[in-house]
């Protein structure tokens, strides 16, 4: 594909979920990578449970934000957001026509130059991204310069159909009406949400350290006490220690770095 291939077109929610690279376009593995991601998509929810959504009406387009959940750092999520066109008074949203925009680095650093070239980046959050990103040709990644299966994208959309929010019925209650530029102050850009990534993964960091050299000195005292316990009552000498003691104390200290070092 060349960017003469990359015109601005039109998709649906539907049309998107079931082909990202467009009508007539294919690629092989495709039931492979979409199954994959809804398998993850699915473990995540499961593991960490606290997607959050927001919905905006700005004029006659329905926006909605989704806070994913990062899947290595904790309490760290990327703003990605799908704007359904011409939704304003309709029961139901699946056939408007979509937009979307994220500052997740999978998609910022792979697919965003597509999403762009081919009109599906929504206009009012262009200015949370850098420009190379926008307007170089990819070099490394995506070098075909597709809009596929990018995991923050597909993520956002499982949810809302997790959550049924296709349906007004579902988020009716939940619509803040704001403009543009309101929304563009909620969104982080891309370099803002990388140095808070950055920032946020070194305190975990932290804190995991901390914990685990808690955990260390706690199982060090025990086994220091349960040896204490084998000398014979005249102090003579210390009895043989027995490999059952270390062993499951090793086996402590694995169990309590799995429970509790989160």
């Amino acid at each position: 594909m060349t960017i003469a291939d990359l015109s601005p077109r039109i998709e649906t929610f539907k049309s998107f979920m079931q082909n990202p690279l467009g009508d007539g376009s294919t690629f092989q593995n495709k039931r492979i990578m979409s199954e994959g991601l809804f398998a993850k998509f699915n473990i995540l929810l499961k593991k960490k449970n606290n997607f959050k959504v927001r919905v905006f009406e700005i004029g006659d387009s329905i926006f909605i934000h989704v806070l994913i959940p990062s899947e290595t750092v904790d309490n760290f999520f990327y703003d990605v957001v799908i704007e359904f066109k011409d939704a304003k008074g309709k029961s139901n949203i699946v056939s408007c026509p979509i937009k979307f925009f994220s500052n997740c680095p999978s998609f910022i650093f792979t697919f965003a130059f597509a999403f762009n070239q081919t009109g599906l980046l929504i206009e009012e959050l262009k200015g949370k991204l850098n420009s190379k990103a926008l307007n170089e040709l990819p070099k490394i990644k995506n070098t075909e310069m597709v809009t596929g299966y990018e995991k923050s994208i597909f993520y956002a959309m499982y949810y809302i159909e997790h959550m049924n929010f296709l349906k007004r019925e579902s988020f009716s209650n939940m619509i803040i009406r704001t403009n543009a530029k309101q929304l563009s102050k909620i969104i982080v850009s891309d370099a803002e949400k990388l140095q808070d990534r950055i920032t946020k993964k070194a305190k975990n960091d932290a804190l995991f350290n901390k914990k685990a050299k808690k955990i260390f000195i706690d199982i060090d005292e025990e086994r220091t006490t349960k040896r204490k316990r084998i000398y014979n009552k005249d102090g003579s000498g210390l009895k043989k220690v027995n490999s059952k003691v270390n062993n499951r104390l090793d086996s402590k200290v694995n169990n309590k770095l799995d429970n509790k070092v989160k």
